[in-house]
C-alpha cells in the first residue's frame, strides 16, 4: 500500500502550463525565455514549445525563473514546435 499522493505527470514534466483570467491576464509556467516582446506580440519559449500571444497594449506584469505573467487585451494565443 502506497502512503501520499502521487503528482500527475503533467506536473512532473517540463511542460508549459497556461492560465488564462478572462482576456486581460496570461500566466505561463515552466517558461524558459522571452524570445519576442512588443505591445501587439509576446513569444515565449516554454518548454518544447514556442508560444505566441498577440493582442493590444501587452506588458509583462512580472516574470521569475519558472513563471511569468502577461497583461493586456489578448486576442489570440498560439503553440508551435520549437
Amino acid at each position: 500500500m502506497k502512503h501520499g499522493y502521487e503528482l500527475p505527470d503533467y506536473l512532473n514534466s517540463n511542460m508549459p502550463m497556461v492560465y488564462i483570467i478572462g482576456q486581460k491576464r496570461l500566466i505561463v509556467s515552466n517558461f524558459k525565455k522571452i524570445l519576442l516582446y512588443r505591445p501587439k506580440e509576446i513569444v515565449l519559449i516554454a518548454g518544447a514549445f514556442s508560444l505566441c500571444i498577440l493582442g493590444e497594449h501587452l506588458n509583462i506584469d512580472y516574470f521569475n525563473k519558472d513563471e511569468i505573467c502577461i497583461q493586456g487585451k489578448i486576442q489570440s494565443i498560439s503553440y508551435s514546435n520549437n
